[in-house]
């Protein structure tokens, strides 16, 4: 079941930069921090982090950036082949000058693109761990 989680993943980000711009498809961001999520809530570092946060309210933002940082050596895990493999595609050398300067162009959107892509897959998933766990700060379940 993780490996569809992760493979939902990079599915996404695939589609989003396939060479032919007329078969992208936009990611669907709920639906890829619902898998991280999963993915995230299967890690023994994530579950000890979330019970960390639930034991304690006084280092609440030390181990909200903890549980960040472990989420993001997670998302690097999953994604880091994919991600190269997608540049290394975008940088390879074609007859078509015109479309390769074309592909090369579109190297540093796609770098800035995934960026923000684990930001807010990062950021969205927080929220759903901490609702998903029901971890509580102060009287208010997040």
């Amino acid at each position: 079941m993780i490996e569809a989680m992760e493979q939902q993943i990079i599915n996404g980000i695939n589609n989003r930069w396939t060479k032919d711009k007329n078969k992208r498809r936009e990611i669907d961001i709920e639906k890829i921090s619902e898998c991280f999520r999963v993915i995230c809530s299967s890690r023994n570092s994530t579950l000890n982090i979330m019970n960390k946060i639930k034991d304690s309210n006084e280092d609440y933002e030390k181990l909200l950036i903890e549980l960040k940082n472990n989420m993001k050596s997670i998302y690097n895990w999953i994604t880091k082949d994919t991600i190269e493999s997608l540049l290394k595609k975008y940088k390879m050398e074609v007859k078509d000058k015109k479309k390769e300067a074309e592909y090369n162009a579109e190297i540093s959107e796609i770098n800035e693109f995934l960026e923000k892509l684990e930001k807010d897959i990062i950021e969205k998933t927080v929220d759903k761990l901490l609702l998903f766990h029901m971890v509580k700060i102060g009287e208010e379940i997040c």
